[in-house]
This record gives C-alpha cells, sequence and structure tokens, in this order.
C-alpha cells in the first residue's frame, strides 16, 4: 500500500499528535463551543500552507462576512498581509446558501474549486442538517462535497460550533476525522484540550491534549508518548 500523502497544519504540536500531519484531499470536522479556538486552528494552517507557497480557500457561512475574520486574525503574529487575497481567499457562501440550501452551497464551492486549485478548503460554519429540512439529502450533498475535495486534492476543515449532534450524524459519517476544542473552566483560569476523536488512515496521538492560544496562534502540548498509545485507525 502507498504512504497516503500528509500535509502539516504547522501548528506546533499539532501534527505530532496526527501523526504527521492531515492527509491531503481529505474531509475533517474541527468542533468546539464558541471561542474554544476552530476559527484561529484553521486560520494558522491556511497561512502555515501559504508561507510553503500553497493556496487556500476560507469559506463563511457567517452573517457578518470575510472582513470581521480578516480583522480578528491580524493580531496574531501567523496572518501575514501579503497572502490575503492572492494565496490566502476568503469568500462568503451566504446567499448560496439562502437561495439554493445545501445544494447552493455544494454548488458553490464546487465551482470555487473548479476555478483554482486549493491545498486547504475552509468552510466555516457548518451548519446543522435542520436547516435543510432533509438529512438524507443533507447527507448526498455531503458525499458529494467529500468527492469534489478527493478531485481536487484539497485537504477540507469543517467547523462546528459545538459537539452535541450525535455521533452517527450524517457530517460525523461523512468526514475522515474529527478534532475537538474544549474549553474549561477552574476558578478565573481557563483550561484548553484538544482530542483527536476520528482518523481515518492514521493512527494518531490519543488525548486530551493541552493547547493555549498566545500572540503566534494555538501551541499544542502532546501526551508524552510513555503516557499514552497512539490510537490504530480502524480498517476501512
Amino acid at each position: 500500500m502507498s504512504t497516503p500523502t500528509r500535509i502539516s497544519t504547522g501548528i506546533r504540536g499539532l501534527d505530532d499528535v496526527l501523526g504527521g500531519g492531515l492527509l491531503r484531499g481529505s474531509v475533517y470536522l474541527i468542533q468546539g463551543s464558541p471561542g474554544a479556538g476552530k476559527t484561529i486552528l484553521a486560520n494558522q494552517m491556511c497561512a502555515a500552507v501559504a508561507s510553503r507557497g500553497g493556496a487556500a480557500l476560507y469559506v463563511t457561512l457567517l452573517s457578518e462576512g470575510t472582513s470581521s475574520i480578516i480583522d480578528h486574525m491580524r493580531s496574531l503574529s501567523f496572518m501575514d498581509e501579503n497572502a490575503l487575497g492572492q494565496a490566502i481567499r476568503y469568500v462568503s457562501a451566504l446567499a448560496a446558501v439562502e437561495q439554493g440550501g445545501i445544494k447552493g452551497l455544494t454548488d458553490f464551492l464546487a465551482t470555487e474549486l473548479q476555478r483554482t486549485r486549493v491545498d486547504v478548503l475552509v468552510l466555516d460554519t457548518l451548519l446543522n442538517p435542520a436547516h435543510f429540512g432533509s438529512e438524507q439529502e443533507y447527507r448526498r450533498r455531503m458525499l458529494e462535497l467529500h468527492a469534489y475535495v478527493q478531485m481536487a486534492g484539497s485537504t477540507t476543515l469543517l467547523l462546528a460550533p459545538c459537539s452535541t449532534e450525535r455521533e452517527d450524524g450524517p457530517v460525523q459519517q461523512v468526514v475522515d476525522g474529527i478534532v475537538e476544542l474544549r474549553e474549561r473552566a477552574s476558578g478565573v483560569r481557563r483550561h484548553r484540550q484538544l482530542e483527536v476523536r476520528k482518523f481515518r488512515g492514521s493512527g494518531f496521538l490519543p488525548g486530551p491534549h493541552t493547547f493555549d492560544i498566545s500572540e503566534v496562534g494555538i501551541t499544542v502540548y502532546p501526551l508524552s508518548r510513555f503516557d499514552s498509545k497512539p490510537h490504530l485507525a480502524q480498517p476501512m
């Protein structure tokens, strides 16, 4: 069997947890409560890919548009102003969703992927299947998206606002991996943890792993391999 092609996240410590990085052309669900760090993680990976000469497409469904995201990221040292609009493009798919639902979204993404090759595709924020009526239709369109990004070779991050959806939901079934970010309060202190809950085609280092957010972005502190044995992915 050939060794799958990896793409580095560019996030210190995260590639160690993932066994060397994400797999090219795969789809990953990044989930966690608001403020847990999902948007920073995705933008940090886009910036890392751009710094290596690659390209990233950041698609938002948020009503405030893309300018708000860019403004928030400017305070972090990984953001390169010269990459914006060139190596990293930010676009809104809100109108496509409002006009065509889940089909409008997948058609929009397919068009963008045909227009230009990207190494990383981010979809922020993934809406619940309840927004689109039929769960069966939602799952079918997500499978279509999976096929598009595989053909394009684009590693895809789907950002979800929480982890309350059931484990056998349509998104969980379709994606190749799930990374959960958690933030817990202990008095006046905040504890952040990252855990890989699914990773097809690769082993990974089980967690939870501590991480922090500073002016350089996210830094992950993996558990020692002496403390935890790497998890073996289930056969497909």
